[in-house]
């Protein structure tokens, strides 16, 4: 008996799969792959968007992920202020003996939805601690792409002469300003 057993096992094994065509409504046809904001492609057996994998591949090159940016700031200055560097909303005080410095801001991931042109916009405001204090810092910026430098600027924030913080707000007014970028650069850096 258990020869019988043992030589039915295999034939049931053997005979028991049936091969779908591809005009059999049994098959998968729904499986497929489907563009996701993060990973990229993946398989999607509910709504595909693409049959292959190199279908999706090739017609998803625009990559969620723009870019990781980072920033370099060196300030070289005798006052003492707050910068607020956007797009990463962080303030750096330079105070006392370190009124001159080199910052390095966190960086910033760029999603695709987010870019409305070939651009990516950053701004840096410099607001002085002491009230009727003047002078001028003088900033130089660099923008890294993944690693890669892709814009430099150097400015110029601060007062000539006029110095006022503002007490609500604790912006900063002059009444000459040290150049045309006032207390606040907004910068541009291609995308590369």
């Amino acid at each position: 008996m258990k020869k019988i057993l043992l030589l039915f096992i295999p034939l049931i094994f053997f005979f028991g799969c049936e091969v779908l065509s591809d005009d059999d409504e049994s098959s998968t046809s729904d499986s497929g792959y489907s563009c996701n904001a993060i990973s990229g492609c993946v398989a999607d057996n509910d709504s595909p968007s693409y049959t292959t994998l190199s279908d999706c591949e090739n017609n998803c090159q625009d990559a969620y992920i723009i870019g990781e940016f980072c920033f370099e700031i060196d300030v070289n200055s005798e006052i003492e202020a707050v910068y607020s560097f956007i797009p990463t909303y962080q303030d750096f005080y330079l105070t006392g003996a370190s009124t001159s410095s080199t910052i390095e801001t966190s960086c910033y991931t760029l999603w695709n939805w987010e870019n409305w042109d070939d651009d990516f916009d950053y701004s840096l405001e410099m607001a002085n601690m002491d009230s009727d204090v003047n002078g001028c810092s003088d900033i130089q910026i660099r923008v890294y792409q993944d690693g890669n430098l892709i814009d430099t600027q150097n400015i110029l924030l601060g007062c000539i002469d006029g110095a006022s913080v503002g007490s609500f707000s604790g912006n900063m007014s002059c009444d000459t300003y040290c150049s045309i970028y006032g207390n606040t650069f907004e910068g541009e850096a291609n995308i590369q």
